[in-house]
């Protein structure tokens, strides 16, 4: 599983949430058990997770000068990227997301780095669309047709993202996210797909931060990924 954190307030320069206090993201990045966490069963549950690591790249995505929203990303690991210290320290935002990845069996590349950016929105993901390659092309093929060009990648962050955005995001980002989950979760019960779809996204036009969290009901004893505010 991935990681991402969010901001949005006064702003600020990225390196005091990202790299100064401890336990800082990038810090998560190498040691991904060794964190701080409210109360003893979620210190069981996330220190004996199957990812140690979030090294298979990471991204920053900001709001820049003029509301522009900026973007970087890379396929090293955030532990070791000295760029990412560097402009750390002289980015200042009212409102940026950090995202570092875990990418078991995936491919490892910068189309595939969350945040994701297009139409003046970035998205990031931890989580996972339960059968995915199994569902990729219908839920692609509902992507609109003026936005499909720009996909990059082939995760299922970036389908996810196109999806509310093709839902309206723009107009309205809570229930665009609410009908991408809805049609994601329509198509995987169609193809009989068991293995659920579970994850916590985060949306922001720079302006506005939309966070989300979510696990399909049928997911049994499989809890949704954390979401702390």
């Amino acid at each position: 599983m991935c990681r991402w954190m969010s901001y949005l307030g006064t702003p600020i320069v990225l390196e005091d949430v990202l790299a100064k206090p401890d336990h800082s993201l990038i810090d998560q990045s190498l040691l991904a058990r060794d964190l701080f966490l409210p109360g003893p069963g979620l210190a069981q549950q996330f220190r004996q997770h199957a990812f140690p690591t979030n090294g298979d790249g990471f991204g920053i995505g900001w709001s820049g000068r003029n509301g522009i929203l900026g973007q970087f990303r890379q396929t090293t690991p955030a532990w070791d990227s000295q760029n990412l210290r560097h402009l750390a320290a002289q980015i200042e935002s009212g409102c940026f997301l950090a995202h570092v990845r875990a990418a078991p069996g995936g491919l490892i590349s910068e189309q595939n780095t969350h945040p994701f950016l297009q139409n003046g929105w970035m998205f990031c993901q931890n989580g996972e669309i339960g059968g995915y390659p199994q569902l990729r092309r219908d839920l692609v093929m509902a992507v609109d047709p003026e936005l499909f060009p720009y996909m990059q990648g082939n995760v299922d962050t970036e389908t996810a993202f196109f999806l509310a955005l093709t839902f309206g995001l723009a107009d309205d980002p809570v229930q665009a996210l609410g009908r991408m989950v809805k049609f994601i979760e329509q198509t995987r019960l169609a193809h009989g797909i068991d293995a659920p779809f579970r994850g916590t996204f985060c949306a922001s036009d720079g302006n506005r931060l939309i966070v989300a969290r979510w696990v399909s009901a049928d997911s049994k004893t499989m809890p949704a990924p954390s979401l702390f505010y």
